[in-house]
């Protein structure tokens, strides 16, 4: 199978099984119609192992996950993944100061261009930036009464989407950055980037291996994802600032880490 079309399902998926839909277990693309030589974008649904392992069963007491039921997750979930990265890039966007805001190219997706070095650049990146602490109050505002609720779906998926948000913003930032930085393709650069540490999360929470953590995992590795992209939102932002003699070295960082009843 072609490897692009590989990236191009998993960047699709977000690296994500499409029907257990848990971030950072390990997956693998999956011939919905069961033809190894129909290498088509549409025929592939990324599956993790214990769900690809459905696909195999039949007869017995296992149920069989059959194509009409791979088709039917793998669309809900494709739709699921662009509605929240549209959703992310359009919050992150809407909190930009200055010229950076062009026209969007799709229908809920905005479009960032970088902007030449210069004055202006220096001023929309310090303005973004001092915005920030602001934007990541009011995620994590939003998702606080999830996280305190103990329903460990809920807790899981306000993660999800808090994650989401800022990977919303790591694109954002990297608008103001030259053409061709992060691979070229920001938006599936930090798609990897996150699914990487997704990945490492999950690895080191099972030392007695896949699945043997319980649900509780998905908790921890989650939590421990919030916490790496809040570091790597912080870091892009610094590095953007530079030597920008404007820019409040000391309040920032506190205001940025800021417990949510202290920045709301």
């Amino acid at each position: 199978m072609p490897a692009y079309l590989v990236a191009d399902a998993m960047f699709e998926s977000d690296s994500t099984c499409c029907v257990c839909r848990e971030r950072g277990k390990a997956v693998q693309t999956h011939h919905i119609d069961e033809d190894s030589s129909h290498n088509t974008l549409d025929n592939l649904a990324v599956l993790c192992l214990e769900c690809h392992d459905r696909t195999q069963v039949s007869g017995g007491f296992g149920r069989k996950l059959n194509d009409v039921l791979v088709r039917r997750s793998r669309a809900e979930w494709l739709l699921r993944v662009r509605q929240r990265r549209d959703a992310a890039d359009l919050a992150a966007v809407g909190r930009m100061v200055g010229p950076m805001v062009e026209p969007a190219e799709a229908p809920g997706r905005a479009a960032v261009s970088t902007l030449p070095y210069s004055e202006d650049r220096a001023d929309a990146i310090l303005a973004y930036v001092n915005v920030l602490p602001e934007l990541r109050a009011r995620l994590r505002h939003r998702a606080e009464a999830a996280w305190q609720s103990g329903v460990t779906a809920d807790v899981v998926e306000a993660s999800y989407e808090y994650v989401d948000a800022l990977r919303g913003v790591l694109v954002t930032l990297a608008g103001f950055y030259a053409r061709g930085s992060f691979d070229g393709d920001p938006q599936r650069f930090f798609s990897q980037m996150v699914a990487s540490r997704f990945r490492w999360h999950r690895a080191h929470c099972e030392p007695d291996g896949p699945g043997m953590g319980g649900t509780i995992v998905n908790i921890v590795c989650s939590r421990g994802v919030v916490d790496d992209v809040e570091k790597m939102v912080e870091e892009v932002a610094r590095s953007l600032v530079g030597y920008d003699d404007r820019f409040d070295w000391r309040s920032w960082p506190s205001r940025w880490r800021a417990e949510v009843s202290d920045a709301t």
